[in-house]
């Protein structure tokens, strides 16, 4: 039984006598007699049986026991809510009774929501008494201030003259009373309606707004949901398959996604602000696809839709662009011509996440001839490698500095950027110029100036031969002498004649008619004689002698002599009793007749008679024709 029998039972064998210590006990086995628990309750901690169910507000607490009594050896206690087992908050309390039987307590510690209002809470025991676990349940009953659901029976936007339904869904413990209100930014909050649903119908422009539903119950009121109601509106973006920070790398493709409503629909476009500052404009559908993604996409991305009503932006999505270098091609200067002994400046503009490592290809450089290739940072000899400076998110430029440029500094200087996505390289032709030196173009103009020169030169002296003047001189002989040479202008050449000829003053008034013996020709000056050098009337020498001038002859006659000599044209000798011409003709000659030849030079003397020009030709004949 258990009063008896339940317990420890040891084995033991007395000493042979008292003075002999061979006693012996052996160790204690335990017996344990069976006994069921008797049923679970559930009580609040400290407090009475609960018989049928629990009442509770939403957010408190439950603190409850599980009893049970009579069993031996103690039983396992458990706690259950809609049949799931939940965690200990504390162990179990086992206590043994006056007769050897157990008490058992459980304890539970729980918060309750409105979603345990109706639940089944469990107190389960277990023993090996009994096959089955026995339980004892009780009904939570949870009290809990409403919350509502809004709805509306049109999607949004709404055209005028549709019904628009709005529906308000209250969920409480106890039931609550339901409030819609139409929100006024100006007026406030107007109640439009007490019942879980609200009519618009028809629905017209004025009734575009916000509704707001609210409930109300013993525990509280409810946190008020809101409907729109569009009937026209401006764009709002409702969608976008991005946001944040969006990381693509180089030549991936990325699509873009906007989803904008409004009344009457919008127009989609997409704008990116580069990391200079500059916008652009990369697209007007509400996909953006990207084939090829570039360091040119980096930067923020904004989906911004537009109506007759207004426009919106979406939040920015922030691109960042991982991949191999790219150098700004547009920016890069491939070719530097600068002169002999000027300071080289190459730079180079490019992009790369992650940073990448740059090294110029100097080529051979040195008496030595060998390849050089310069780090960012690094120098040898005249070449220096600037570091890379970060003129934007991700962006730099690299720089290359040659100073005093030799003539074999002409070549090309190659910049390679790599990292762990890829390589780039970019080749900067440099060309040295000499400006020692003529160039085969400033020779060519020097011989081409030189040319145009000379024809000028010319031109203008075959200018000044045709308009050149004749130039006279008369000259008096002053020294004892009786005679006056004349001389009138001088013609160019005589022609068919090696010799100058002394042209006869008759020459000014008359041709000369050609024959075999004397031709004298003249040119066109337009020089004169001086008339004060002609000796004429009182002052001749040879005022005293008459002579006679007829066409083709001239008959000289001394004062007082009544013989002539007449000139026979017909004939080669001179008759009896006239003067012969001598000079450098043998025996009597022509006399050369004169007739204007157009030469303008004349005798200005208008006080002067016939008789005049009759003494200077006499004169002429007297000093070179001494014979007449």
């Amino acid at each position: 039984s258990m009063e008896y029998d339940n317990g420890v039972w040891q084995c033991q064998v007395t000493a042979s006598d008292f003075t002999q210590k061979d006693t012996l006990i052996s160790d204690g086995a335990q017996l344990v007699v069976r006994v069921a628990p008797d049923a679970p309750l559930i009580r609040k901690a400290g407090g009475g049986r609960l018989e049928v169910g629990l009442t509770a507000r939403a957010g408190e607490d439950l603190d409850l026991e599980c009893v049970s009594e009579g069993g031996n050896p103690a039983p396992l206690l458990s706690w259950r809510l809609r049949g799931q087992a939940l965690p200990l908050s504390e162990d179990q309390v086992d206590k043994r009774l006056p007769g050897g039987l157990w008490r058992s307590v459980l304890r539970l510690k729980i918060p309750v929501s409105r979603e345990d209002n109706g639940a089944e809470l469990e107190c389960v025991v277990e023993h090996s008494a009994v096959e089955e676990p026995v339980s004892t349940s009780i009904q939570l009953e949870i009290f809990y201030p409403p919350r509502v659901e809004v709805n509306t029976s049109t999607p949004d936007p709404t055209t005028e003259g549709t019904t628009v339904t709005l529906t308000c869904t209250a969920e409480s413990n106890p039931p609550a009373r339901i409030t819609w209100r139409k929100l006024d930014a100006t007026a406030g909050a107007d109640i439009v309606g007490r019942s879980s649903t609200l009519t618009l119908e028809p629905v017209v422009r004025t009734d575009a707004g916000t509704y707001q539903c609210s409930a109300e119950n013993e525990l509280g009121l409810s946190k008020p949901k809101s409907v729109p109601v569009h009937v026209r509106y401006a764009p709002v973006i409702v969608g976008l398959s991005a946001s944040g920070v969006l990381k693509v790398h180089t030549g991936e493709e990325k699509v873009l996604r906007c989803h904008a409503e409004g009344s009457p629909p919008p127009s989609i476009q997409w704008l990116q602000q580069t990391q200079s500052g500059e916008v652009l404009v990369r697209g007007y559908e509400p996909e953006l696809r990207i084939e090829r993604a570039s360091y040119a996409h980096q930067g923020s991305f904004v989906c911004a839709a537009r109506n007759q009503i207004g426009e919106v932006q979406s939040d920015p999505v922030q691109v960042e662009v991982h991949g191999r270098p790219e150098i700004d091609r547009f920016k890069a200067k491939t070719e530097h011509v600068l002169n002999l002994g000027d300071d080289l400046t190459a730079v180079v503009e490019f992009c790369a996440k992650p940073r990448p490592r740059a090294t110029w290809n100097l080529g051979a450089v040195g008496q030595a001839g060998r390849t050089v290739e310069l780090i960012a940072g690094s120098t040898f000899e005249r070449f220096h490698a600037g570091d890379l400076v970060e003129t934007s998110d991700h962006c730099y430029s690299a720089t290359l500095r040659v100073a005093r440029l030799q003539l074999s500094d002409s070549r090309e200087f190659q910049l390679r950027l790599e990292n762990e996505y890829g390589r780039e390289s970019i080749s900067t032709r440099v060309v040295v110029i000499d400006t020692r030196l003529f160039t085969e173009e400033v020779f060519a103009a020097i011989i081409v100036g030189g040319v145009l020169t000379i024809l000028l030169l010319t031109v203008v002296i075959i200018y000044v031969v045709r308009v050149g003047c004749c130039a006279g001189e008369v000259k008096q002989d002053i020294a004892g002498s009786d005679k006056t040479d004349l001389e009138s202008c001088r013609s160019s050449t005589v022609s068919n004649h090696s010799h100058h000829t002394v042209i006869p003053p008759d020459a000014l008034y008359g041709t000369v008619k050609k024959t075999g013996f004397f031709e004298p020709e003249f040119n066109n000056s337009k020089e004169k004689l001086r008339p004060d050098l002609i000796q004429s009337g009182a002052n001749s020498p040879y005022s005293g002698r008459n002579y006679t001038v007829n066409p083709g002859l001239i008959n000289p006659v001394e004062s007082g002599q009544g013989g002539q000599g007449v000139y026979n044209p017909a004939r080669n000798q001179p008759q009896a009793g006239t003067d012969n011409y001598s000079g450098s003709y043998r025996g009597r000659k022509k006399v050369p007749e004169y007739r204007n030849q157009g030469v303008d030079c004349q005798i200005e003397n208008p006080s002067r008679s016939a008789s005049s020009t009759d003494e200077m030709l006499y004169a002429y004949s007297a000093q070179y024709r001494p014979d007449l």
